[in-house]
């Protein structure tokens, strides 16, 4: 496969994903811990959160959000992804707050051949103080 090729393929994916991402944790948030394994790591803000039930518990006690993606980007790490996203959200009624996020996908390994298939296995999201 030729090098643009598979930097099209990889820019496709980070569309994806992030698209998918955030439209899950805005309009599904019981959907939004299927993008998690039990051995996944949250740094929500400086708090770790660890095991895929804690990591769903935050997310189901969060307050209602309203992400806007502002950029993105995509770099292959060996079979991992790493996916950096910058934008503005909303909490409740809150004001905007500029926010950025960094995501470790790992490829679902657990059947052979491996799927096309990825779950976060790092994610840490800080809110910056100043609003937007």
């Amino acid at each position: 496969m030729a090098i643009q090729e598979a930097n099209v393929i990889v820019d496709l994916q980070a569309d994806a994903f992030q698209s998918l991402f955030y439209e899950t944790l805005d309009y599904h948030r019981s959907d939004v811990a299927a993008f998690y394994q039990e051995t996944s790591t949250v740094l929500w803000n400086g708090t770790r959160i660890t095991s895929a039930a804690a990591i769903d518990r935050f997310f189901k006690e969060m307050p209602v959000s309203k992400h806007t993606v502002t950029s993105y980007d995509i770099q292959p790490m060996a079979d991992d992804l790493l996916v950096t996203v910058a934008g503005n959200v909303r909490y409740g009624i809150d004001q905007e707050f500029a926010f950025h996020q960094t995501f470790i996908l790992q490829r679902d390994r657990r059947n052979l051949p491996p799927s096309n298939r990825y779950f976060i296995v790092l994610d840490t999201f800080r809110c910056h103080k100043q609003r937007v």
